[in-house]
């Protein structure tokens, strides 16, 4: 297999499907970091002088101060202003000490900041090393903070304010899994992917979002990708490894494609993520050839991995568990004329058969 190839399809396939896609991660201007507004905020959050926050809110323009407000000792900020407040604040404490700027970032916001902190971990960058100096060490704390809570995380799901969550109940909660492929397919099957973003500690949660968004995924680079580290030291955190492995993000599942033991769950997410033109005129339907190319083109990219003798032996494995996953689907996928995800059995038609066809003869030889 040339692995050179193999990442160069993955790269291009990846355009692809981000042409039509909403996920690509905005990037906002730099110019905010000049903003006198955002620094005067930063300014009033580090406080470094420990004056009185009112006092330094009462100080500023009339037009600056309907941004913010003090209340029962935590600082307040405009919704929309949360994402550049944060990104300046991660850049002025990584001035002042770039040691630990993650810790000393979440002690301030944790401690001064009143709300919803999501959003505060939804920052931007202008600076390489800095961006780099958060991902290493939201990386870090990610496999320091493991979710240790499982079962428990699901009874402390709020049920009556999210109702729209499949509920389950605690005795078809698995206390452990056997490998990736059990927690994958234990989400998928009982479809509570969604339930991921209700559970988990919500700092390690935001963290990972974050680095997911905005991580850097070149199937060329030698060095170790962060995800795929935090994938191999917390194999026991079935909460952060269940929102990786089963993310719909695209950068990441075409990254993951290009890594022969994650390619199966970056195949199957792929599979099910609609990105494609609306687009058609009285002769020809061009989101039905839309489709097909990138179908052909993730099955050709998939089964590279199968060129290699070293995967030789979990071939049939791996094919057993897409076929009855792709025999599952085939009867809704068919029968639906908006959805052509069916031509992922593309590989399977060549030979005649069905993929409920093919996974009963693969039964038979089991």
């Amino acid at each position: 297999m040339n692995t050179y190839q193999l990442n160069n399809l993955a790269e291009d396939f990846e355009k692809k499907l981000s042409l039509y896609s909403q996920q690509n991660h905005t990037v906002r201007e730099n110019n905010f970091f000049n903003i006198d507004r955002y620094t005067q905020y930063v300014n009033i959050i580090i406080n470094p002088n420990d004056f009185g926050i009112q006092s330094m809110i009462n100080g500023l323009e009339d037009y600056y101060q309907s941004g913010i407000y003090f209340e029962n000792d935590k600082l307040n900020f405009g919704h929309s202003d949360i994402n550049m407040i944060g990104s300046k604040l991660y850049k002025e404490l990584w001035n002042q000490d770039n040691s630990n700027t993650l810790e000393t970032y979440i002690n301030i916001i944790e401690n001064r900041i009143a709300g919803d902190l999501s959003r505060w971990f939804e920052i931007y960058f202008d600076n390489e090393d800095i961006k780099n100096n958060f991902l290493d060490c939201a990386t870090d704390y990610i496999i320091a903070h493991k979710n240790t809570e499982w079962i428990e995380a699901f009874e402390n799901i709020n049920y009556a304010r999210y109702s729209w969550l499949r509920r389950i109940q605690n005795s078809d909660i698995p206390i452990t899994f056997n490998n990736f492929y059990e927690l994958y397919f234990w989400f998928k099957n009982n479809r509570l992917e969604e339930s991921l973003h209700f559970i988990g500690d919500h700092i390690v949660n935001s963290l990972l979002h974050n680095l997911i968004a905005i991580e850097t995924f070149n199937p060329n680079y030698i060095g170790e990708n962060r995800i795929t580290k935090i994938l191999q030291t917390c194999k026991n955190d079935y909460i952060t490894c269940g929102k990786i492995l089963t993310s719909e993000y695209i950068k990441l599942n075409c990254f993951l494609l290009t890594k022969f033991e994650y390619s199966l769950f970056a195949f199957l997410n792929l599979f099910d993520l609609h990105s494609q033109p609306n687009r058609s005129d009285d002769s020809i339907d061009y989101t039905k050839v839309w489709n097909e190319m990138l179908s052909n083109q993730l099955v050709n990219i998939f089964f590279k991995h199968f060129h290699s003798l070293h995967n030789k032996n979990e071939f049939s494995q791996i094919i057993f568990i897409l076929l009855n996953y792709l025999a599952d689907q085939y009867t809704l996928q068919y029968n639906n004329p908006n959805y052509y995800k069916g031509n992922y059995g593309l590989f399977l038609n060549k030979q005649g058969k069905s993929p409920m066809v093919l996974r009963n003869s693969l039964i038979s030889d089991f």
